[in-house]
């Protein structure tokens, strides 16, 4: 269960990275466009600066009379095709309507972006939170199983070491050497990982090798299997134990 749960808290915090960075993304998207419309900004800021300046460089008055009459003509066909009105006030009024429009629509805009920006800032401080939260839990987890882990290791460990000197005795007893031991996975938390591995030497030439039909002959896989047995049964008492098929590979000869 603890597993289990330590598992799911991790899938959890891997959707929540996740979420997070989608919105990092968006955050940067949404800062980007702010910092692009403030370029626009300024560059039509520049372009309204640009136009007064041509507008003052072509009402200059010249030394030359041709050149300002000329000059007088162009600023009047200028005057005329922009519907520009005829008096200072009215310029300056048309100039003070044109700039409120100017700073709505820059206005509007940076309004949208900056509620965006702090919508994006919240949820990400509130992704950051859970995230750590769920952390948390995954490490509290991981610790709880690495102690009863370390529990349930200790007392399998001994009960093997007390299965190995029954078994290791019997065999001693027959003038041949066996072993019994705990199989570890590299992953510790794999618990259908974990086995018991029986080794044998029935002749002083020969070095242990681990029980397999491969290895030993139909006998003396017989005779490992009884002896493991009655290991066993110094460890837990049980009225009978059965084991199938236990005279498989042995010769006729030998068969019981």
């Amino acid at each position: 269960f603890a597993t289990l749960s330590a598992k799911k808290a991790s899938k959890e915090l891997d959707v929540l990275q996740k979420q997070l960075k989608c919105f990092e993304e968006d955050y940067e998207s949404k800062l980007d466009a702010v910092r692009h419309a403030e370029i626009g900004i300024k560059l039509a800021m520049e372009k309204v600066r640009e136009g007064k300046q041509r507008l003052y460089e072509a009402v200059g008055i010249e030394d030359s009379a041709n050149e300002a009459a000329e000059t007088l003509e162009i600023l009047k066909r200028t005057f005329i095709s922009h519907a520009i009105p005829n008096t200072k006030e009215e310029v300056e009024l048309e100039m003070a309507r044109e700039q409120g429009k100017l700073d709505a629509l820059h206005n509007e805009g940076e309004k949208k972006d900056i509620e965006r920006f702090e919508k994006l800032t919240q949820k990400k401080e509130s992704l950051i939170k859970e995230m750590a939260t769920k952390q948390k839990d995954v490490s509290e987890w991981e610790d709880k199983i690495n102690s009863l882990l370390e529990q349930w290791l200790l007392q399998l460990e001994s009960l093997v070491t007390k299965l190995n000197q029954y078994f290791s005795s019997f065999f001693e007893n027959m003038g041949c050497t066996g072993e019994v031991c705990l199989q570890k996975p590299d992953d510790k938390l794999d618990i259908s990982k974990y086995g018991i591995t029986v080794t044998a030497k029935f002749r002083e030439d020969e070095r242990l090798r681990q029980l397999t039909h491969q290895t030993q002959s139909g006998g003396e896989r017989s005779v490992t299997t009884m002896l493991y047995i009655l290991a066993l049964q110094k460890l837990t008492v049980v009225p009978f134990r059965c084991v199938d098929e236990i005279n498989q590979g042995i010769q006729v000869c030998g068969d019981f």
